[in-house]
């Protein structure tokens, strides 16, 4: 199942933000925001990204996880887990000369 309308809608109102601060960061129209939260739009891969990185949550999670099922502290716990695997990979990408 795809909860990603769901989720964002969960992880905005989490952070308390309103659609339009969410659109303005990820740099779309807050009319976008409420498509995808109704369901009426399927996002593109490249704000599935986006999405990702602003609510610092893997995509898997976004999309297949029902984090309205989750307590605070594990959705803190798989925010946690995206952060240090991002962190691992830029130092590991600094290692190797490769840019991020």
């Amino acid at each position: 199942m795809n909860y990603f309308s769901s989720n964002i809608k969960i992880l905005r109102e989490r952070q308390q933000k309103k659609k339009a601060a969410i659109a303005a960061a990820i740099g779309v129209h807050p009319t976008y925001i409420s498509k995808l939260e109704g369901r009426t739009y399927n996002p593109a891969s490249s704000m599935l990204i986006d999405f990702s990185e602003h609510f610092k949550i893997s995509i898997d999670d976004l999309v297949t996880t029902d984090l309205s099922r989750l307590p605070e502290n594990v959705l803190m716990d798989l925010q946690i887990a995206y952060i240090l695997k991002k962190q691992k990979l830029k130092a590991f990408n600094n290692r190797r000369g490769v840019a991020a």
